[in-house]
């Protein structure tokens, strides 16, 4: 199929196929975690959610997605308790890389996440 974004498009999100390609996806992030070394940061997003065929609207089968990061200074199994926006994604990276955040970002860092 190629992508879970395809598959939702075709099947259905949260439909069998959907979620087989969720899983044939989970493995391959798995074996792509398990090649880095212990010392590796790993940000995984979604670009957004679906409902039945389609995505793009106000709701929160739409909005809501996994928002997973993972590394030496994370909180090993630690569920963020606040709302996190794709908009934290580079802020968070660039805490990570000990880099400036661009002024005009909206996003934030998602500080509650690491040690």
């Amino acid at each position: 199929m190629g992508t879970v974004d395809t598959a939702g498009h075709f099947y259905g999100w949260m439909s069998d196929g959907y979620l087989r390609q969720a899983e044939r996806d989970d493995q391959n992030l798995g074996r792509l975690l398990a090649s880095l070394p212990v010392t590796a940061h790993v940000l995984v997003h979604a670009d957004h959610g679906g409902h039945d065929r389609n995505h793009g609207e106000d709701i929160p089968e739409d909005m809501t997605i996994p928002w997973l990061i993972v590394g030496p200074t994370v909180k090993a199994g630690y569920e963020i308790p606040t709302a996190v926006s794709l908009l934290d994604t580079a802020p968070t990276l660039a805490h990570l890389l000990g880099v400036q955040v661009h002024r005009d970002w909206e996003g934030r860092c998602v500080e509650e996440a690491f040690l």
